[in-house]
């Protein structure tokens, strides 16, 4: 009888983690605006982050290109996919492209109560290939 009363303790102890999981995320949107080196936006959309616990961030991002320019390479950041990313502190580091080995663009910023800004660069086996900075605001 003892034994039955602990498992339904455990089991109930499970229903309970499981139903508040995902309650300890915080999700916000943020409208994103990344500028070349001479300060020109080239980019904007949106950031949608979700913060858990452990302070890992996961989200998507839907971006576009202002004015297209074939002769300046932006990376995989035109269109829209997943992120991943962390912060520390009041750090904020995202990668547009994870799970990729190449062609990636990473977002590195400071974050606060309604922002984050920022630089983006664009990122190859060669190392950085562009960049420029960004800011975020929360919607």
């Amino acid at each position: 009888m003892k034994t039955a009363f602990q498992l339904a303790i455990q089991i109930s102890g499970l229903f309970l983690c499981l139903g508040c999981f995902g309650a300890d995320q915080k999700e916000t949107r943020y409208l994103y605006k990344g500028f070349d080196t001479n300060g020109n936006l080239v980019v904007e959309g949106v950031l949608n982050l979700s913060v858990g616990a452990t302070n890992r961030v996961q989200g998507d991002w839907k971006l576009q290109e202002i004015k297209p320019n074939k002769l300046k390479k932006l990376g995989p950041q035109i269109g829209s996919g997943k992120l991943d990313g962390q912060i520390r502190q009041d750090k904020i580091n995202l990668d547009l492209n994870p799970g990729w080995a190449d062609n990636n663009v990473i977002l590195n910023g400071q974050i606060t109560t309604t922002n984050i800004f920022g630089t983006w660069g664009y990122f190859g086996f060669a190392g950085k290939m562009v960049g420029g900075k960004f800011e975020a605001v929360m919607k």
